[in-house]
C-alpha cells in the first residue's frame, strides 16, 4: 500500500523526486534489486522483521535499543523525521513572528527553501511508513505460517509419547499444564484429548496406539504422519474434565454446569 501524499505526480517535484529515489533504494520495498543488503536479509526471518520495525517505530519513548558496540538507545527513524518536521514548522512560526515584529505582511506560505526541506522530509516519512506497512504485512504472514506449523505439530505422528520439558510442557505437540493438585493434563484446545490427564493419555491412548502401530509396520521405518480421523477416540468410560479453568484445576463438566 503506497503512502504517497501528493497527487498528481508533478505537483511538487522536490517531493516526487526524493520519494521515487528512496522507494527505489529501499531494501524493504525493492527487495529484488537489493537482495544482498543487510536489511533485505533481515526480511527473511521473523526476528529480523521485528528488528527493522523497532528501528523505525521505536520501542520506548520513540527510541530503540541498539545492542551493537556495547549497546545504546537510539532515536527511531520515524521519531527523527517527525522531530525535524516539527522543527521546520517552528522555524516558519519564527519567520511569521519576525514579519509581525517588523510590521511586514505575514507570509501565508513557507519560504521556498524551507518548503523544499519540508517536502523532502515528508517524502522520507512516507517511505518509512510504507516500509512499516510492508514489514507488518510480512510479520503477519510469518505469524500465520508459524501458527500453522504449530498446529500441524499437534499429534502429527499420533500419540507416540514425544515429550518436552521437565516438568513436562509439551507432549506430541500438545500443551501440558498442571492442575491444583500438581497432576499434569493436556491443556490444548487443538487436541481431541484436551483436558485428559497425562497419565490417562499414556495408559489409555498412547500405549494401545503404539502396540497397534508395532503390529502394522517394521520398527526400522520412519514415523508416519497420522490423520486426525485415525487417532484413537476418547475412551467412553473416561470422564471428560474441563481443562484450562480459571483455577487451573481439573473439574468434571457436570460439576461446573
Amino acid at each position: 500500500m503506497g503512502r504517497r501524499r501528493y497527487t498528481p505526480i508533478g505537483k511538487f517535484p522536490a517531493y516526487d523526486n526524493l520519494y521515487g529515489a528512496l522507494k527505489q533504494k529501499s531494501p524493504i520495498l525493492n527487495v529484488t534489486e537489493y537482495s544482498l543488503s543487510e536489511d533485505s536479509l533481515k526480511i527473511g526471518n521473523a526476528e529480523g522483521i521485528k528488528t527493522l520495525l523497532v528501528e523505525r517505530e521505536g520501542s520506548k519513548n520513540g527510541e530503540y535499543f541498539d545492542p551493537t558496540f556495547g549497546g545504546t538507545w537510539r532515536e527511531a527513524k520515524l521519531t527523527s523525521v517527525n522531530r525535524q518536521l516539527e522543527a521546520i514548522e517552528e522555524e516558519f512560526k519564527k519567520v511569521k513572528q519576525t514579519a509581525r515584529n517588523l510590521g511586514s505582511r505575514i507570509p501565508e506560505n513557507m519560504p521556498p527553501e524551507l518548503f523544499t526541506r519540508k517536502l523532502e522530509l515528508e517524502a522520507k516519512l512516507d517511505i518509512l511508513l510504507e516500509e512499516c506497512d510492508t514489514l507488518r504485512k510480512l510479520q503477519n504472514e510469518f505469524r500465520g505460517r508459524e501458527e500453522k506449523e504449530r498446529n500441524d505439530r499437534v499429534l502429527k505422528y499420533g500419540p507416540v509419547g514425544w515429550g518436552q520439558g521437565e516438568p513436562l510442557r509439551m507432549l506430541d505437540g500438545q500443551n501440558i499444564s498442571a492442575n491444583g493438585e500438581g497432576e499434569l493434563f493436556i491443556d490444548d484446545t487443538r487436541s481431541p484429548y484436551n483436558g485428559m490427564k497425562v497419565v490417562d493419555y499414556r495408559e489409555r491412548i498412547m500405549m494401545p496406539f503404539l502396540t497397534e502401530q508395532r503390529k502394522r509396520k517394521s520398527p526400522w521405518l520412519s514415523p508416519m504422519t497420522v490423520k486426525r480421523e485415525n487417532l484413537p477416540p476418547w475412551p467412553e468410560d473416561l470422564p471428560r474434565p474441563a481443562a484450562s479453568v480459571a483455577d487451573s484445576s481439573l473439574v468434571e463438566k457436570d460439576a461446573i454446569s
